[in-house]
């Protein structure tokens, strides 16, 4: 199960961390979930123009920078190091 701190995101010391993810990729997914949730509840839409990986010290952030309907550009940080370097591999 995906979890979501309680931090604002604006900085990478106040980085939304994501526990439970079984993957990377899934972390992404929640990412992106997350950002649907915030902005949809004011009735805005989001189009993501860059997305990053940083690293400081030993944690690992996403940064997203989206582009909010209303005209706003934010950029949201999420610690993803529980999962970052969590990869599934499928059985062929």
């Amino acid at each position: 199960m995906i979890n979501y701190s309680n931090h604002s995101g604006e900085s990478m010391d106040d980085a939304v961390i994501i526990t439970g993810a079984e993957s990377h990729y899934e972390s992404v997914m929640a990412e992106y979930e997350y950002i649907q949730k915030i902005y949809s509840k004011n009735g805005l839409k989001f189009t993501i123009e860059n997305q990053e990986v940083l690293k400081n010290k030993k944690k690992h952030y996403d940064a997203i920078k989206v582009r909010l309907s209303d005209g706003v550009v934010k950029t949201i940080f999420f610690d993803i190091s529980e999962s970052y370097d969590k990869f599934v591999i499928y059985p062929q």
